[in-house]
């Protein structure tokens, strides 16, 4: 049997997104953050400490940057960071709660000279009282559309983002209604456990996370991909047979993303394999650290990188896809069962579970 060699950690995975926190300032107070955004960190991320970020990421062969927050451009040198960005070859995406482009053009301005890929609005309701009270910024709804035309026919593609709880569960029909045949796309997420400002009762129930699954997958198949561009993130799926075309890697998933295709940057320099993910997942901090050494640190991400099948728990230990799935979301599954390798909110499971 022939010597097998393993590629160096920088030739081994296919870097993708990096999402990168500009700063944790927000002028909303989110009941779901997982930051709890409000105040800047401190100790946030210098305009050269995120110079050098992005030339490791680049050198580690990352393909785009999603700038978030806190809300992303209430940082004062978003724009010369952005343009950096680009300058570096690097794809660039936003998110945003959309608050901060009606009445100031100049921002709007600004956003498209940086030629995003796409602008991603968070969109909690489809009522303007559920969303307001998610947000928990009164008058946010209508900001959100105002926003959405103002960026309309400028060649910049447009999506928004759900998380789902308790409270919005029900009004999925409603904000579909509301995009239906306006070429933006909808990523639907769910609601996990962090921040402190989320009550755990508004967490999805099982019949609940059931009901979004059967929602997207009919949505899918109700209309076409011009007139809805919707898909569930990763932390919904996987291996269903009665709802196969609910998530985006509904054909292709091997096993969570987290600092294998992902990776998490705090604004004050932590390194986690997904921004998702508690504070108990960093890994190390740039300011200690190069981002280039830390992914390359044998040690690091281990929970993904070096998987084995015998951390699976509960259902997932006994499931026929449990090597390939390897758990499913790793945030998903923490929040719910305290574990990054059970996950009860699984459709395989529970289609298994009922036969």
């Amino acid at each position: 049997m022939g010597i097998v060699i393993e590629k160096p950690i920088i030739e081994r995975y296919q870097p993708d997104c990096a999402v990168l926190e500009l700063t944790l300032a927000c002028n909303f107070r989110c009941i779901h953050c997982g930051g709890s955004a409000g105040l800047s960190r401190k100790n946030e991320l210098t305009f050269d400490e995120l110079t050098k970020v992005v030339d490791d990421l680049k050198k580690i062969k990352f393909k785009r940057v999603s700038l978030i927050g806190g809300e992303t451009f209430l940082r004062k040198d978003w724009y010369e960071i952005a343009k950096m960005i680009k300058s570096k070859g690097l794809e660039l995406t936003y998110v945003t709660n959309g608050s901060l482009f009606p009445g100031n053009q100049k921002l709007v301005e600004q956003v498209i000279d940086t030629k995003p890929q796409v602008i991603g609005f968070s969109l909690d309701g489809g009522k303007a009282e559920t969303h307001d009270y998610i947000r928990g910024h009164k008058g946010s709804f209508d900001k959100v559309f105002s926003s959405l035309e103002l960026f309309k026919n400028k060649g910049i593609k447009l999506s928004i983002v759900t998380a789902v709880n308790k409270l919005n569960v029900k009004e999925l029909p409603l904000i579909r209604d509301l995009i239906l045949g306006k070429e933006i796309a909808w990523q639907i997420q769910i609601c996990d456990k962090n921040g402190n400002r989320f009550s755990k009762d508004y967490f999805l129930s099982k019949e609940e996370y059931l009901e979004v699954a059967k929602f997207i997958h009919e949505s899918t198949q109700a209309y076409t991909v011009d007139e809805l561009p919707i898909a569930g993130a990763d932390d919904i799926g996987y291996f269903s047979k009665e709802y196969p075309f609910c998530t985006i890697n509904y054909n292709c998933w091997d096993g969570c993303k987290a600092g294998k295709s992902n990776l998490g940057i705090q604004s004050n320099g932590n390194i986690k394999g997904c921004d998702s993910l508690p504070d108990e997942y960093i890994e190390d901090n740039v300011h200690e650290r190069s981002l280039y050494d830390i992914w390359t640190d044998p040690k690091s991400f281990s929970y993904t990188r070096n998987f084995d099948e015998s951390q699976l728990k509960g259902c997932c230990a006994k499931c026929r896809y449990g090597a390939v799935c390897k758990g499913g979301c790793v945030d998903i599954a923490h929040s719910i069962s305290g574990h990054a390798f059970e996950n009860h909110y699984c459709l395989y499971a529970n289609e298994v579970s009922e036969n």
